[in-house]
């Protein structure tokens, strides 16, 4: 290429030079026409040393983003941790989405959920993501062309088919709750053996400000004619003075009064909640009450058991408050069968064709496109669910298995209405200030939240970054590149050299014609100056082109898999200008040298010399 580009280069310049009146352009653009042979050979070294050099640059750049790129994606976040709730002084999980906002550093933190579900005989399971779709686009780190649609768009249409549960309110920013309910048994007949009765509970389904779900346990319900008010505290001291408490506004969705289905004899009563209350601190006396509303609103159900001997059932009850009749049920054998019993503020139902976002590699295991409707199993319920968005890979997924991401408020939702479940919290998804991830990390790995696992995007890039193999293969190319243009540089001043020995008589001649010391520098710069020219052209389009080409056809990893996210080549302008600015740079000098030694040749002696 190089052979045929230096006397197309030169023909044209040499058409174009014709038509002005200076001698110099025309001497250096003939000059080169007529030797094309010569100029190509230096040509070609300058070229396969620029063509070198374009694709280390880019080949480096292009393998930094990519582990940029695969750091973000195995990571999620800024930060991906696991809180430890075995610790006994651990934050509740309904007090570390605040825990984790009053760390300096935090920007957002955002609770996950993952699940296995089943997708179709032929196809298998796939992998659910459960997110709080709301402050997604805020958080999770996912490059833009890995979907059609824009991240936060996708996150936006989940959001859409988020559910609306009834709930009750509680006044300003909640750090403790009271609750009296009365559990009234009714007698049994007299037996010759005493019978106990079953043990009650409360527990509170709670939603924060950000529609997530928590099941809080207030406390044991003693049976009798009095109420029992059991006191719970939503809120969790900070080493430094501070509280970390559920974000408001909250609200309860459900009180779940919970026992244990007797043996033998099922026992009847009524179960009424008679007041909540809410306290904005951890101590003193200062309460307001929540209004429960009209009676008539409320729902009440139980849970789904089998193998009763007596049924068990709820029903509205006539007294005050949020009354309700109850049966127990019996069981025969000597089984612990846990019983709940919800109380809920309004009457709600699981959505049908929730929206959802998948994965290409589902769309591929069940033949479905965008906006299709299909039949998955998600919150522990075969139902159906809307294709709202697609994906090509989700971060901390396997691409090559089906992939569902849905709002978490949707899916806890979902399996608490269908069956009383309640997923927890198991991952915290966290995006952090730039330059602050490393403070984050330490605060967060010790007291009082006791991280189980923490992986952070900062770490993980350093650390795929620093693969041996990768960095010898950079280290490679540059000392090729080095070594390239020391040849052609070489190379090129052996060219410039030569040529100009053989015509020191046509300089002398010329000179003394009248042609200047300056114009003959000007020759011959320009003639070198064209071969700088096209030299650099050819080896920008060479290297750029090799760039393209191969680069994403190159193994990045250290276990030599298919990159995930695909590679993003990257042609970093910036060092390339800069790189061929100096090889320009370097040839001029050699240029000026050249001039300098030729204006110091006698005319006399050369002209004497061309006679004999």
């Amino acid at each position: 290429a190089a052979l045929r580009l230096v006397p197309l280069g030169a023909r044209a310049l040499d058409r174009g030079v014709k038509r002005t009146r200076g001698l110099i352009a025309s001497l250096g653009a003939w000059q080169v026409s007529r030797r094309p042979l010569r100029y190509a050979r230096a040509a070609l070294l300058l070229i396969l040393a620029l063509t070198i050099g374009l694709f280390a640059v880019s080949y480096t750049e292009t393998w930094r983003r990519s582990q940029v790129d695969q750091a973000a994606f195995q990571v999620g976040a800024d930060l991906r941790l696991t809180p430890d709730q075995r610790t006994g002084t651990a934050i509740p999980q309904w007090n570390l989405a605040s825990g984790y906002a009053q760390v300096d550093g935090v920007e957002h933190a955002m609770p996950v959920v993952r699940d296995i579900a089943s997708v179709s005989r032929s196809a298998g399971t796939g992998q659910i993501i459960a997110l709080d779709a709301a402050i997604a686009p805020s958080v999770v780190a996912f490059r833009p062309d890995l979907s059609a649609a824009t991240f936060p768009a996708l996150m936006q249409s989940l959001v859409a088919g988020r559910p609306d549960l009834p709930a009750l309110a509680l006044p300003g920013d909640v750090q403790r709750v009271r609750v009296a309910v009365l559990v009234r048994l009714d007698p049994l007949a007299a037996t010759a053996d005493p019978v106990k009765d079953p043990p009650f509970s409360l527990t509170l389904i709670l939603r924060d400000g950000t529609g997530t779900l928590y099941r809080v346990d207030v406390g044991s319900l003693a049976p009798g004619d009095t109420p029992t008010v059991v006191t719970a505290s939503l809120a969790h001291p900070l080493l430094d003075g501070r509280v970390a408490s559920p974000t408001a506004p909250l609200s309860v969705v459900s009180f779940d009064v919970r026992t244990i289905v007797p043996r033998g004899a099922a026992r009847t009563g009524e179960v009424v909640i008679q007041s909540i209350e809410a306290s904005p601190s951890l101590d003193g006396d200062e309460w307001s009450p929540a209004g429960l509303g009209s009676p008539g609103d409320w729902v009440f159900s139980q849970g789904r058991l089998n193998g009763l001997s007596v049924a068990a059932s709820i029903e509205p009850g006539s007294q005050p408050g949020v009354d309700a009749r109850i049966a127990t049920g019996a069981v025969e054998r000597n089984i612990m069968l846990p019983l709940v019993y919800s109380f809920r503020p309004g009457a709600a139902s699981a959505p049908a064709g929730v929206p959802v976002v998948v994965s290409t590699a589902f769309l591929t295991a069940t033949e479905a496109h965008l906006g299709d409707t299909v039949q998955i199993e998600l919150a522990g319920t075969r139902r159906e669910v809307t294709i709202a968005g697609i994906v090509d890979a989700f971060p901390t997924t396997a691409a090559d298995r089906a992939a569902l991401i849905v709002d978490l408020p949707t899916y806890q939702a979902l399996s608490y209405l269908d069956g009383g479940l309640l997923p927890g919290i198991e991952e915290w998804w966290l995006s952090t200030r730039p330059g602050s991830s490393g403070a984050v990390v330490g605060v967060v790995d010790a007291s009082p939240f006791f991280t189980w696992k923490l992986q952070s995007r900062d770490q993980r890039t350093t650390t795929l970054q620093t693969d041996p193999v990768a960095l010898g293969i950079i280290g490679a190319l540059s000392v090729g590149f080095i070594a390239a243009i020391l040849f052609a540089t070489v190379g090129f001043v052996v060219s410039a050299a030569v040529s100009a020995h053989e015509r020191l008589t046509e300089f002398a001649l010329l000179r003394a014609l009248g042609l200047s010391p300056r114009q003959l520098s000007g020759w011959l710069s320009l003639e070198n100056g064209l071969l700088v020219m096209i030299s650099v052209i050819g080896g920008t389009i060479l290297g750029l082109g090799l760039a393209w080409l191969i680069l994403p056809f190159v193994t990045l990893t250290q276990s030599a898999s298919e990159i995930v996210p695909g590679i993003i080549v990257v042609i970093p302008w910036s060092w390339i200008i800069l790189l061929e600015l100096a090889v320009v740079g370097l040839l001029a000098v050699v240029v000026t040298v050249l001039g300098l030694l030729l204006r110091r040749i006698g005319l006399g002696g050369l002209l004497r010399l061309g006679e004999e």
